[in-house]
């Protein structure tokens, strides 16, 4: 979930928004595999891009699981935010979009990991 956090917050950062998210996994030998899945639409919002990150992890895990050295995530498929306007806003998304831009002035203005969602405690 930090890594997505990160990478959700360079998007925003850089006004551009995801449709593809990919994970790398490597193991003790140095062998190293990786995940990619598809977003149903492009986004930059952390909740979008960790579903998908976390259900490739988990598919992975379910299927042939070992331990790990390096577990890293990257976006692509990019495009910038104002490529296509919602005709019909999502108020959860909205919701979720204020969030993140508040985390983000919070971890600009004070730090990284200086405040924290519930599920990454």
């Amino acid at each position: 979930l930090g890594q997505v956090q990160q990478v959700g917050r360079r998007l925003r950062k850089h006004g551009v928004r995801a449709r593809g998210i990919g994970l790398k996994i490597r193991f003790g030998d140095f062998q190293t595999i990786s995940r990619s899945g598809t977003l149903p639409e492009s986004s930059d919002l952390t909740d979008d891009l960790w579903r998908v990150a976390r259900d490739l992890f988990d598919k992975w895990a379910r299927q042939a699981f070992s331990p790990v050295r390096l577990i890293g995530v990257h976006v692509d498929r990019l495009d910038t935010a104002d490529a296509q306007l919602d005709l019909f806003t999502d108020p959860q998304k909205q919701k979720q979009r204020s969030l993140d831009r508040a985390m983000d002035a919070i971890q600009e203005k004070f730090g990284t990991g200086i405040v924290k969602r519930g599920a990454d405690v």
